[in-house]
């Protein structure tokens, strides 16, 4: 006795056997779930990496607020009067942090690095009457001049 050719099953075969092969690199990266109530399985696209810094990376001098989709909220910081902590986002949207160390005539206050408004210098040394000078004191600076006004 001959069997018949089923072309129903043969389609069928050849269903399952491509789904099969199109949702094994999903199933091998473990991307599908099983809902334990209801018992379907879904693709769980995994949420792709976020960084962002509010001062837009290493700004030394603008105090900036690192925050990511890992539950990471943290800001630059001062770990001592002259040395900051500063936090940023690398190419593949990480948390970085560095030591910096603030130039001269420069603290760390508040996050970041600002002009010593302590700090003052006479490029002249002071009162050298022939000799033109410039003073810096904090953001401000003022150069010698003669007054004819004054005599």
């Amino acid at each position: 006795m001959k069997k018949k050719f089923n072309l129903t099953s043969a389609l069928l075969v050849v269903f399952i056997l491509f789904a099969i092969v199109a949702a094994t690199p999903y199933i091998i990266s473990g991307d599908f779930v099983a809902d334990e109530v209801s018992g379907a399985i879904t693709y769980a696209k995994e949420e792709a990496d976020t960084c962002t810094d509010t001062d837009q990376g290493q700004d030394y001098f603008t105090q900036g607020r690192i925050t990511n989709n890992k539950d990471i909220d943290i800001e630059d910081a001062c770990v001592s009067n002259n040395v900051l902590m500063e936090y940023y986002c690398t190419s593949d949207r990480e948390v970085a942090s560095e030591y910096h160390t603030c130039p001269n005539n420069y603290v760390c206050s508040n996050g970041a690095c600002v002009r010593d408004e302590t700090y003052c210098t006479d490029s002249d040394g002071g009162m050298y009457y022939y000799d033109k000078g410039t003073v810096i004191r904090g953001e401000e600076t003022y150069t010698d001049y003669c007054d004819s006004e004054i005599a």
